[in-house]
């Protein structure tokens, strides 16, 4: 059996489903966290706490990334058309290797309050670069699905990155997380209901 048909398997895609939704109720406590940090320290004045919320929002837009990766990789293999382009597909994997890791070192700094790495805060940055490449230069890939998709698929990639990119900014991260979500929950819960419909491969290269 070609090692490519495991990503079709039933327990596969059940996971990928429950990736899918578990990814996109991530979505709004995100943007909760987000505007209450923005309320918070705007409005009441209560700095220290408005910064906690923050953070949260912060941790949970990483774990979201994470998740983002494997469903990324997933989607690369399976629904486009010859399994996609074969340098990002190799990428999309070194993402998920990169997004354990940044897991693993989220969850000693949420103990210990110090940084694993030295390059800890730029990893989902680069994740989330990795994956906007990936959609960026499959487009021609996505030709069967419908206009609407092609272009809301990297511009909520995209978003993802920008948002990365600002959490030091948060009122123009909160923008982002807004764009995220309004975009990211339809196209997520899109790939929770098809992921276990999945029956065949795309022909390969």
């Amino acid at each position: 059996m070609n090692e490519i048909e495991y990503f079709i398997f039933l327990p596969v895609k059940r996971f990928i489903a429950g990736t899918a939704k578990t990814a996109w109720y991530l979505l709004p406590l995100i943007l909760l966290f987000a505007v209450a940090e923005i309320i918070l320290i705007l409005f009441f004045g209560i700095v220290d706490v408005g910064i906690i919320f923050g953070k949260v929002s912060d941790l949970l837009l990483n774990i979201f990334v994470a998740l983002l990766s494997i469903l990324t990789c997933w989607c690369h293999h399976v629904l486009l058309a010859r399994r996609g382009n074969s340098i990002t597909r190799f990428l999309c994997s070194f993402a998920i290797i990169m997004a354990c890791l940044m897991l693993i070192c989220e969850t000693y700094t949420l103990f210990t309050d110090e940084i694993l790495l030295a390059k800890q805060r730029q990893t989902p940055l680069i994740i989330s670069t990795i994956l906007f490449a990936a959609t960026l230069f499959n487009i021609p890939n996505m030709a069967a699905a419908p206009l609407r998709l092609r272009i809301l698929i990297p511009l909520f990639s995209f978003c993802v990155s920008a948002a990365c990119v600002t959490t030091v900014i948060p009122p123009i991260c909160l923008i982002f997380k807004i764009i995220i979500l309004s975009i990211g929950i339809p196209l997520l819960r899109k790939l929770q209901h098809i992921a276990p419909l999945i029956i065949s491969m795309p022909p390969k290269e």
